[in-house]
């Protein structure tokens, strides 16, 4: 059960996690760890996933409430995405869909930019390779506010760095 079920009582309204643009609007999720069962009989499709750092507790510490996030207007939310998980982070920036237009990047984008809701509730269009900043903290420092995904101390920058050279090979992103 994901975030995007965990709403729906609320929201009433599955068309809301669709991009109007996104190429397979009717294609039902499927997720190979069966995450997304509940989604797909509500009748979600793929579209939007939410940062990491809330939407999987498991892949990073539990923050607990949104009090916890130091840079509210600097730190991802949700975005736009061409994969059925709920939940995305830096590791995906280089993923590629091969079945989009191009030879797309994970996340789905507007000539170039992605859409991107922030903590503080602004949304912002960015290229996805942009959102990784500068990199300029030493591993296991807190990253510099250009960074995007996290505001903890343990992102390690080295890792990162490769994951963006990666991500600007992607041709929908250069």
């Amino acid at each position: 059960y994901t975030w995007r079920y965990a709403v729906q009582p609320y929201i009433k309204n599955t068309g809301v996690t669709r991009c109007p643009t996104f190429e397979r609007p009717k294609e039902p999720m499927y997720s190979p760890c069966g995450t997304n069962n509940m989604d797909a009989r509500t009748g979600i499709t793929r579209s939007y996933a939410g940062n990491h750092i809330w939407a999987n507790p498991d892949f990073g510490p539990n923050y607990g409430t949104l009090a916890a996030v130091t840079r509210p207007a600097n730190i991802i939310l949700l975005m736009e995405s061409r994969f059925e998980y709920p939940d995305m982070g830096t590791w995906t920036l280089p993923w590629r869909a091969d079945w989009a237009r191009g030879g797309g990047g994970a996340y789905t984008s507007h000539q170039g930019k992605v859409n991107y809701a922030f903590y503080d509730g602004h949304v912002k269009a960015l290229n996805p390779c942009s959102t990784f900043g500068q990199l300029a903290w030493a591993p296991g420092s807190v990253p510099a506010d250009d960074f995007l995904w996290e505001f903890h101390a343990g992102p390690d920058s080295n890792i990162l760095r490769g994951w963006q050279n990666e991500c600007k090979q992607i041709p929908e992103y250069k």
